[in-house]
């Protein structure tokens, strides 16, 4: 596969400097994709992700054990899974793998360029994509709400608890509101713009989802997260 990177990925203000990561088994489908984002204009490619603030909009890979293996690093980042197929099972598993979308191996450039364009179009939808694909299904959807309510109604003999979805930064700055202390005074403690610390709360309600400061605090100290 080879492809022709004339007129690349058309971007709208909502999708502008999309970062992505790749984590795929196949080199040249891995090699295709990364020389079509680093072609696009507004798209980004992250060789490595950074502990400290990955800054991923983008999760492509092609093996679930990869989430499984990235998820510290992955929080809130739109995860796309390349499958050979729509079955029920590989549905049902991605998205209780937090997947945002199941895409099919591309066969062609014209697919390879589609699948970038769909992940572009989707990332700002209200709409999840893979949830879509299960309400066409009806046995699939019935098997998704079995196992949900297997899952709600389970005797854990306690509170579920969930995987840590905080940076280190998140855990920072959620310590320091623990303690009652304002944006601006943990702006001067952790040396960032107040503004800053702003924008990663907001990011931190997302992950934990919670609509305060003092719900976030009360979610991650009960899950042990700080």
């Amino acid at each position: 596969m080879s492809l022709d990177y004339i007129g690349s990925s058309k971007l709208n203000n909502d999708s502008k400097y999309i970062r992505f990561f790749i984590s795929i088994s196949n080199y040249d489908l891995k090699k295709d994709f990364s020389g079509y984002i680093y072609n696009s204009k507004g798209l980004y490619l992250l060789s490595e992700i950074d502990d400290e603030d990955p800054n991923i909009d983008v999760f492509i890979t092609d093996d679930l054990e990869r989430i499984k293996k990235q998820n510290s690093h992955i929080g809130s980042t739109k995860i796309y899974y390349l499958v050979d197929n729509f079955s029920n099972k590989t549905l049902l598993d991605s998205v209780f793998h937090g997947v945002w979308d199941c895409i099919l191996f591309p066969k062609n450039i014209k697919d390879l360029a589609l699948i970038v364009e769909n992940i572009l179009t989707s990332r700002i939808s209200n709409n999840c994509p893979i949830l879509e694909k299960i309400s066409k299904n009806s046995t699939c959807s019935k098997i998704l709400i079995q196992r949900i309510s297997e899952i709600t109604t389970k005797d854990y003999g306690g509170d579920l608890n969930f995987d840590n979805p905080l940076s280190e930064r998140d855990k920072e700055i959620l310590s320091h509101i623990s303690m009652g202390k304002s944006n601006k005074e943990i702006a001067n403690q952790v040396g960032l713009a107040e503004q800053t610390i702003k924008n990663t709360i907001s990011v931190i309600l997302d992950k934990t989802f919670t609509s305060n400061r003092a719900q976030a605090v009360s979610m991650a100290t009960k899950n042990n997260w700080i």
